[in-house]
């Protein structure tokens, strides 16, 4: 008996806790701010909660066996209806919708969101019973639509996006005005807004299009990372519309919820008038805008091989319509190549791409030879044609041509040989099978834009005799300067600045030469200017003079009576800046004003040009024995670098590779000595590939001479690579190949920027450069995969990053799902051929900019490994 009683006891103990925890819940589904109720197939109540009979306005008990449909107008039920038909008929799916209800304690429906699902009771039962819960969402209604009421009387379009895909009911008034229509509640949005963008745009703006409908649902991270993509300027069509439609400004805002975008808010603004305006300013300019640049394009021309430029594009537009006559594709496309080369060394964009488009037309095989096609060349041409008289026209009105077309007796032998190798090459259409040995004639003939300074000596000495006859005073005249090169616009700049300088010199600063002798000078005044090659390529330059020097009280009241500076600072302004203030636009010494100076007009000129070509200019001066210039300047223009990442062991075979061909172009045994060659098996580079190879073979190309014997050897040294050529025999060039004799200045500047050095002793040529990238230089990159992705089509794209991997022996991690460390994404969906194009994703990982580069460079860059 008492094992009896001890299980009843428990028994008792554990009906007791199930009737108290059946108590809690209960009391805690009576307590939910909200609806909640058990409901048959017929929407009796079988169960409810307080919130529900406050709705019946009845005591909790008696809302049991009550209609639920009773609380809801006829139309909203047939709604909720449904919904319970659909809950029934899709096994498993719950069903999530707003529906207003009606309120029996005032006048005023309420919105509520509702969710409906199958309830199983414990018991079988054939009957189906459905468990309803619905939220108050009034008070957010009431606040959307005074946020709402707040847009209407701003001038823009503002709605929301939800998971559908359809725009909400609230929107502003505005927006109905700027899309020309009322219907837009559950309307989809990409119908609406961008119907004419998918159909008509460019692929990038419907991939941007198709990313916004992608990013809504998913995570901040991926939204973040295909914002940038999103079109922010669309066409949107409307009928009757006197300019046929509307330009839209387009923003978007995420609207997140533990981490997901639930809704995008979209901002519209009425951009017409703005891009009309824009369009119209295109308009009016572009042809005042493309004579501006033939002309610019004429003026920095080579003006000694110009003539021949013209020349040799004369012949080849003469070659076109016979071509097209006789239906010649080939011949064609070698005559519109050598358009194409020599508008480009030339340096006539228009005509350039003008001719590359038609050239890649004509090749293009997909188009078929009929006469359609042909017709369409003709007009292609005709536009070559075009465009080519007008550049003659403005070449004849801007240059003295002889008409008879005589060879021009400006040019030195050597350009002329270069100019008819460069030609040749390109008439016969042969430029692109040797892309480097191109790569190197245009470099050649670019080098032709440079020249050293001593012609500058008979100029400024011309300037400095003339200026001081007029002035009636004597000066000695010395022009010092290294053997450097510069570029024509930095000849031109720095010219202009010496004759602006000298014309200070000779006009304020030499005395007249009895005063001179009565100070106990010479009665010519000595002026001096020495130019020198400093590092980085910049020059170095001092002017200086013996003459009176710049009176600093002048200076002070100058500056005083321009109210440049006030008179009470006087004494705590420093020498230096104060001879500073010569710079300022219209400030002058001078008491008198002559032909030459002292009209405040030359030395802010000077400061101006220095500035634009990156340098600077100071001054030193001492009364009454003269006054120093320090110029620092650039020599040309800066190499443009396009840094990309590239694979260690495919750079080392294209190293080889060229300089083998090199010294088969020099006619010279040059061998390979492979020590130390695998270690450059693994890792990678990152800069500009091109023009490291450039340089270096181009280096190569003028130490190596006809006939002679050469061994090189390619190695690393730490970050760097290391490039030996030693002559065991020296040759000697029978010809000068002027694509590697010109250009080393430009290959130099390459190199520099790339930390590399040149070192040239007798018969040994070392050039080094880098950027070797190593694991300690990039950080931790973990790659994961967005959750579309299934493992099948992720499979070949996780190989190649493997292979990418091992092969540039780089720190990486993959996982299908991302996590807090991950800083790069696969976003892609499988391309035909089921791999997946590899596109990045902003990271909210923190990594410094330029390694992100390199790091994004290296995935850009995976079809190519």
């Amino acid at each position: 008996m008492s094992e009896i009683n001890k299980d009843l006891q428990a028994t008792h103990k554990i009906l007791t806790i199930v009737e108290q925890s059946k108590s809690h819940n209960d009391e805690l589904l009576d307590k939910l701010p909200g609806v909640f109720a058990i409901v048959d197939e017929k929407a009796k109540i079988l169960r409810g909660n307080l919130f529900l009979s406050g709705i019946f306005d009845c005591e909790l008990e008696e809302i049991i066996e009550k209609d639920l449909s009773s609380i809801f107008t006829e139309e909203a039920w047939n709604i909720f209806q449904k919904k319970i038909i659909d809950v029934k008929e899709n096994e498993g799916k719950d069903e999530q919708f707003e529906l207003e209800l009606e309120s029996k304690q005032d006048d005023e429906s309420k919105s509520f969101y509702w969710y409906i699902s199958k309830f199983s009771p414990s018991k079988k039962n054939d009957r189906d019973f459905y468990s309803i819960v619905g939220e108050d969402i009034s008070e957010l209604r009431k606040k959307e639509k005074q946020l709402m009421e707040i847009f209407s009387s701003i001038p823009l379009g503002i709605l929301t996006v939800g998971s559908d895909k359809t725009i909400d009911p609230q929107y502003s008034q505005f927006t109905e005005y700027l899309l020309d229509r009322k219907d837009l509640e559950g309307k989809n949005f990409e119908e609406i807004l961008f119907n004419y963008t998918s159909e008509k745009g460019t692929p990038e703006e419907k991939e941007g299009v198709n990313n916004i409908k992608a990013s809504i649902g998913e995570n901040e991270l991926i939204f973040e990372s295909l914002k940038s993509t999103f079109p922010t300027q669309v066409w949107y069509p409307i009928e009757n519309n006197l300019d046929g439609g509307r330009w839209l400004g387009v923003s978007y805002q995420p609207v997140v919820y533990s981490g997901s975008v639930k809704r995008l808010l979209i901002i519209c603004e009425d951009r017409t008038k703005i891009i009309q305006s824009e369009e119209a300013l295109k308009d009016t300019q572009m042809l005042e805008d493309q004579s501006i640049a033939r002309i610019l394009q004429i003026k920095k021309s080579d003006q000694n091989m110009l003539p021949l430029f013209v020349k040799e594009i004369n012949v080849l537009i003469e070659k076109l319509d016979p071509h097209i006559e006789a239906k010649e594709s080939r011949e064609l496309c070698n005559s519109l190549h050598g358009i194409k080369g020599n508008a480009r060394v030339a340096g006539f964009d228009f005509l350039t791409n003008l001719s590359h488009e038609l050239e890649t037309f004509v090749l293009d095989k997909n188009k078929p030879e009929n006469e359609g096609k042909w017709t369409e060349i003709g007009e292609g041409i005709q536009g070559i044609k075009n465009e080519w008289s007008e550049i003659e026209s403005l070449y004849n009105s801007l240059m003295k041509v002889d008409k008879e077309g005589g060879k021009n007796s400006n040019l030195d032998d050597d350009v002329s040989d270069l100019f008819e190798r460069y030609s040749r090459i390109l008439n016969a259409g042969k430029l692109g099978d040797d892309p480097l040995k191109a790569e190197r004639m245009m470099l050649a003939i670019k080098s032709i834009n440079f020249s050293n300074l001593d012609d500058l000596k008979d100029k400024l000495s011309v300037q400095v005799d003339k200026t001081a006859e007029n002035l009636g005073k004597e000066v000695n005249f010395n022009f010092q300067v290294d053997e450097v090169t510069v570029e024509e616009y930095a000849k031109s700049s720095l010219s202009e600045s010496l004759l602006h300088i000298l014309n200070n010199c000779v006009g304020h600063g030499i005395e007249m030469p009895d005063d001179r002798e009565m100070m106990g000078k010479e009665r010519a005044g000595q002026i001096d200017i020495i130019i020198r090659e400093g590092k980085s390529g910049f020059l170095d330059i001092k002017v200086s003079d013996d003459g009176a020097g710049i009176s600093f009280s002048s200076i002070v009241k100058n500056a005083v009576k321009k109210k440049i500076i006030d008179l009470d600072k006087v004494p705590d302004i420093s020498k230096e800046e104060l001879l500073n203030l010569v710079f300022e636009p219209g400030f002058s010494t001078a008491e008198n004003v002559t032909e030459v100076s002292g009209r405040g007009v030359g030395m802010d000129v000077v400061a101006e040009r220095m500035k634009e070509l990156e340098g600077s200019i100071t001054l030193d001066s001492t009364e009454g024995k003269g006054t120093t210039f320090i110029l620092k300047m650039k020599s040309g223009k800066k190499a443009e670098i396009n840094r990309t990442v590239f694979p260690l062991k495919k750079f080392k075979e294209i190293i080889v590779k060229n300089i083998v061909q090199t010294g088969k172009e020099k006619k010279a045994n040059l061998s390979f000595d492979e020590e130390g060659i695998e270690e450059l098996d693994k890792g990678i580079i990152y800069g500009d590939i091109s023009r490291i190879i450039l340089s270096l073979t181009t280096y190569i190309g003028s130490f190596v001479k006809d006939g002679g014997d050469y061994t090189f050897k390619v190695s690393r040294n730490g970050t760097k690579i290391i490039c030996n050529v030693n002559a065991k025999k020296q040759g000697k060039d029978k010809k000068k190949l002027a694509e590697f004799n010109r250009p080393l200045n430009f290959c130099q500047e390459y190199l520099r920027q790339h930390g590399g050095s040149i070192s040239l002793e007798g018969k040994k040529l070392e050039v080094s450069f880098g950027n070797l990238l190593t694991k300690t230089e990039i950080p931790e990159i973990n790659i994961a995969f967005e959750k579309n992705i299934n493992e099948v089509d992720a499979q070949s794209t996780k190989e190649k990053i493997e292979q990418v991997k091992v092969e540039l022996d780089l720190p990486i991690n993959i996982s299908m799902k991302p996590n807090i460390q991950t800083n790069l994404m696969v976003l892609s969906t499988p391309s035909n051929n089921g791999d997946l194009n590899l596109t990045l994703g902003s990271s909210k990982a923190s990594i410094q900019k330029d390694l992100r580069r390199k790091i994004e460079s290296i995935f850009r860059a995976l079809d190519k490994f």
